[in-house]
């Protein structure tokens, strides 16, 4: 008998494939909250997000501003909310109801070093003094032109630039020691309508999308790229990008990533947009981008998927690491990417940690994709090592699926196997005849960690 096959924490950075029967992008077809970075060398499942402000926030969240040791949200139903995510019980305050149409949030600090939080709504912009948490709901109007219910914002250093139908405009200084709207900075091609910003440091990076229905499927996008330092009266460069539906961008070292209906699209000011992966959606919400650490993240539906680097030295991969309760419709990261804020479909707010394991396992699971093993094989049984020991709740269920077979390899648990650091487990069937496999580990309950996963047998001809 040999060893036939070994999938070592490497493979389990490899992230997720894009289909059960290939992984050539990941190892992982299916596996909710399975995450390789939290302790390293092994495999562990994400902890499970914690609910703020329950019975305080009443409406499904639009937005997310962080300010130190402060986030802000505000919701669909007029309400602004102070969340001081710090405290070991975090505290969410409704800071503001009553308002209409709101969307975007951003902070900002006036030359006299005032700051303000600005509320962007459909017919005006409001602000809220942090010092005093006075509010000016009516600090400035927006001319009815370019009133739109989809506002996406973006602070950079000390402007604020928002998009308004197919209008940018800007927040900026007044010469004054404060600040002021200049309207219509640049204007876009009128069948689009500004969905989301972002910049490489050059250049404001606009997608605009000619339809911001989720409903349509037979229209495009489009990104643009504009010298925002020089004010030109022109976009530099605009590319098309074939999906109805961008609702997300971000910009890593000069490389931007949009997410849409069709998929994930990554492009630069010198590479047109290509699509990386079509697995992969957006679908609720136009504030549900962010990133941790080097790897953007976005919601696909009840999931906050990465995609890049969670760790230094660690390949480029696409993770699913957190689900929520609901649809997620906005989403951030705290200043020192320890946590991630998530509003949802549920009219709630959750808080989850960023690379924090469960500390009880309740029914995890995961799915690999096709493993092909390189020759036909009558495979005996299976090894998995542990990153320390079972422990008295551990327990999980061991299958895979060997070419159309699906073969169960038993049971694992604590009271069976006391507390070892690996087991192997012979097939309950005898020998198993397969040239690929998927493994399939169900029912985890407990704290146990993966190191490795070893699979034996002896080749055999057909």
């Amino acid at each position: 008998m040999q060893r036939i096959l070994s999938i070592k924490n490497k493979d389990f950075e490899s992230g997720f494939s894009s289909g059960k029967y290939n992984t050539k992008l990941g190892l992982f077809f299916d596996g909710p909250k399975i995450n390789p970075f939290i302790r390293e060398g092994s495999l562990a499942w994400s902890s499970d997000p914690v609910e703020l402000g329950a019975g305080t926030v009443v409406g499904i969240p639009q937005s997310f501003c962080v300010n130190g040791a402060d986030m802000y949200s505000n919701d669909a139903s007029g309400n602004i909310y102070k969340i001081a995510y710090f405290l070991t019980t975090a505290t969410v305050t409704k800071t503001k109801t009553g308002l209409t149409n709101t969307y975007g949030l951003e902070v900002l600090q006036t030359k006299n070093s005032l700051k303000y939080l600005y509320y962007f709504q459909k017919t005006q912009i409001g602000r809220m003094k942090l010092s005093d948490a006075t509010y000016d709901d009516d600090w400035t109007a927006i001319t009815a032109a370019y009133q739109s219910d989809v506002n996406p914002t973006l602070r950079i250093t000390d402007e604020i630039y928002f998009g308004s139908k197919n209008v940018i405009s800007k927040i900026a200084d007044n010469g004054s020691n404060d600040t002021v709207l200049v309207e219509n900075v640049l204007d876009l091609p009128t069948d689009y309508t500004i969905t989301s910003l972002s910049t490489d440091g050059y250049y404001l990076i606009i997608v605009a999308s000619k339809s911001v229905s989720s409903t349509i499927d037979y229209c495009d996008s489009r990104v643009f790229f504009w010298d925002y330092k020089n004010n030109y009266d022109l976009w530099t460069r605009d590319y098309l990008i074939p999906d109805p539906q961008i609702r997300g961008i971000k910009t890593i070292d000069g490389v931007s990533y949009a997410v849409g209906q069709y998929g994930l699209y990554y492009f630069s000011f010198s590479k047109e947009p290509e699509r990386i992966r079509e697995d992969v959606n957006c679908s609720y919400g136009f504030n549900n981008m962010s990133t941790i650490r080097n790897a953007i993240s976005f919601a696909d539906e009840d999931v906050c998927v990465t995609y890049g680097k969670l760790k230094a030295g660690s390949k480029t991969a696409l993770f699913k690491p957190y689900t929520l309760p609901a649809n997620i419709t906005a989403m951030d990261t705290s200043t020192s990417n320890t946590f991630g804020f998530f509003g949802t479909t549920g009219s709630k707010i959750y808080r989850q940690s960023l690379f924090g394991a469960q500390t009880t396992y309740g029914n995890q699971s995961f799915l690999t994709g096709r493993i092909d093993l390189d020759g036909y094989y009558a495979i005996k049984g299976i090894e998995i090592i542990f990153d320390g020991k079972l422990s008295s709740a551990d327990a999980f269920t061991v299958a895979i699926q060997a070419n159309t077979n699906n073969v169960s390899f038993g049971d694992v648990a604590y009271s069976t196997f006391d507390s070892l650091g690996g087991i192997y487990i012979p097939s309950t069937v005898g020998d198993v005849m397969a040239d690929y496999i998927n493994i399939n580990i169900s029912n985890a309950y407990g704290t146990f960690t993966i190191k490795d996963i070893h699979l034996y047998g002896e080749r055999i001809t057909r």
